[in-house]
């Protein structure tokens, strides 16, 4: 028979590397990244970019992490560019791949901090801690007061009154302290696990740069380990005794105050070591965060190791593809000195690609993966407007908001290093005439120096006014009676056919009104100065 470890271990081998089905709350998995990003002198991916390319999902599918150190440390480093060590990661995912036995024993021991209070761990490591109140010689004053009462009590009973008063005021400030403090009480005992955990990956010489530092580190903690037991939760009892112990323990404390007088105390020594938190937070985040890159890259069909050795203005992508679409069609494009512009029929598949070089830029820089046969490119800052919505709230129209997007990506084009600027339908806020016109002055911009631009849209004019600095290449459908399929294949050149009209039709709407669309668009069209293989 399994004991409980050999049970753990089995259960971690069968979920080894699935995407995890439970509630994923982003907000307290994003706190380690709020919290720390204005360190971070590499780019921070904004969360523009992080909506425009579902930011959100794209991290469900890639963490594949234990814990909840590791969880928040992948996250972490999806959104901070060039931060990481690719050569730490991929040393330990070689570490992983050479024994499954060794890496369920890391899992095992990651899993001891997967508990929902782990999250709050941040805040003791990276928040200024709580300082101690003007008012904490009182509880000092009070507790000894509880004590000497209750000692005279049993000489003198009408000291029962003074004991009661004493008591009931001692419980109202115990209750009050949880209350207010509650994060970091629940916290506390996790930092006692951190340190456990810490220590039994470095007895089985888990592969790290920084290792010494890592020892020193938690050697440091040790001398605050009697401090946060306090705060531990009676364990190891049955359910009937253990919850009985806890009540006891809980009158104990609240008669005494002893909770906030050890919480304060305790605040004073982790301050003095919050470096030394951090350096062990990184290492077992590091070490989750490398295992969920190595579960990820073996769920995949395929996928190559990024080429950071292009030259200024040059791509070269094989096979690249939508990581967070079933069975995504794959396509190649190779560019260089120059950015790209794709026409494309309705729902042909052109922002979904667009969407995937963002992506595959993303990771590229993050993660070293690249959802791709090859990626080759510079490292460049990402810059995106594909969503965009009116924030009826401060009274913004649509249009107003894309003209402040786009500003910003003006503003990013001058700065210092290369960008990949990803854009949908630049100007749709606005009349044909003027987003045409808008659209090429801005497009020309953003392509200035070493940056490159992928931009889609339905402005077939926009092809022949940036043909110069733009290789144009378009995503099309087959038309077959009353069906329309879809290859999502991009091809070279621009689009020569739309679909709009036949999809009315397609769904069966009243053929008067799609002739006299067709009529509209054909009048309209040839007073534009469209060509007619687009109009018809």
């Amino acid at each position: 028979m399994f004991n409980k470890k050999q049970q753990a271990i089995e259960s971690l081998r069968e979920s080894s590397g699935l995407i995890k089905t439970t509630y994923c709350n982003i907000d307290k998995i994003r706190s380690l990244f709020d919290k720390t990003k204005g360190r971070f002198t590499s780019q921070v991916v904004d969360d523009r970019a992080c909506e425009d390319f579902d930011f959100d999902e794209l991290f469900m599918f890639a963490d594949r992490t234990t814990s909840v150190v590791g969880q928040q440390h992948l996250y972490r480093k999806l959104r901070t560019p060039n931060a990481g060590d690719f050569e730490e990661q991929e040393t330990l995912i070689r570490y992983y791949q050479e024994s499954e036995q060794r890496r369920l024993q890391i899992q095992y021991q990651l899993a001891k901090i997967k508990n929902n209070d782990a999250y709050h761990l941040v805040s003791l490591i990276y928040d200024k801690i709580v300082e101690q109140p003007r008012w904490l010689p009182v509880l000092y004053l009070l507790a000894i007061g509880n004590v000497v009462s209750l000692i005279l009590f049993f000489f003198f009973f009408s000291m029962i009154y003074v004991v009661l008063a004493i008591t009931v005021v001692n419980v109202c400030i115990h209750i009050w302290n949880k209350k207010q403090l509650f994060t970091y009480i629940h916290s506390l005992p996790l930092l006692l696990d951190l340190s456990k955990v810490t220590k039994q990956l470095i007895a089985v010489k888990v592969p790290y740069k920084k290792m010494e530092q890592v020892v020193n580190a938690t050697r440091q903690l040790d001398r605050i380990k009697r401090r946060m037991s306090f705060f531990n939760v009676v364990v190891g009892l049955d359910n009937d005794l253990a919850t009985m112990l806890w009540y006891a323990l809980e009158i104990v404390k609240s008669m005494l105050l002893l909770e906030p007088i050890f919480l304060y105390q305790t605040f004073k020594l982790i301050e003095d070591k919050q470096e030394d938190l951090s350096v062990v937070f990184d290492f077992v985040g590091e070490v989750d965060s490398a295992m969920s890159v190595h579960f990820l890259r073996e769920s995949l069909p395929f996928y190559c190791l990024p080429d950071f050795t292009a030259k200024p203005k040059q791509l070269d992508l094989q096979d690249i593809y939508h990581p967070l679409v079933i069975n995504a069609v794959h396509n190649s494009i190779s560019i260089s000195g120059k950015s790209v512009l794709l026409t494309g029929s309705n729902m042909s598949g052109k922002t979904t690609f667009i969407r995937s070089v963002a992506i595959g830029m993303l990771t590229a820089q993050t993660i070293n993966t690249c959802f791709a046969r090859r990626f080759c490119a510079q490292p460049m800052r990402l810059h995106s407007l594909v969503r965009v919505s009116d924030d009826l709230m401060n009274s913004k129209s649509y249009y107003f908001e894309e003209v402040l997007s786009v500003k910003r990506l003006l503003e990013a084009s001058q700065g210092a290093g290369s960008c990949l600027f990803i854009l949908d339908e630049i100007f749709k806020g606005t009349n044909t005439v003027e987003r045409i016109a808008a659209g090429k002055a801005v497009l020309q911009v953003l392509n200035r120096n070493d940056n490159i631009v992928f931009v889609s849209t339905h402005d077939v004019e926009l092809a022949e006014l940036l043909v110069e600095g733009y290789d144009l290449y378009h995503f099309c459908e087959q038309v077959d009676g009353c069906h329309i399929d879809f290859d999502y294949k991009i091809k070279h050149g621009v689009l020569k056919t739309r679909n709009a009209i036949r999809i009315l039709e397609m769904n069966g709407y009243p053929a008067s009104v799609v002739e006299d669309a067709k009529r509209v668009a054909l009048q309209v069209g040839t007073k534009v100065g469209i060509p007619k293989p687009f109009l018809n």
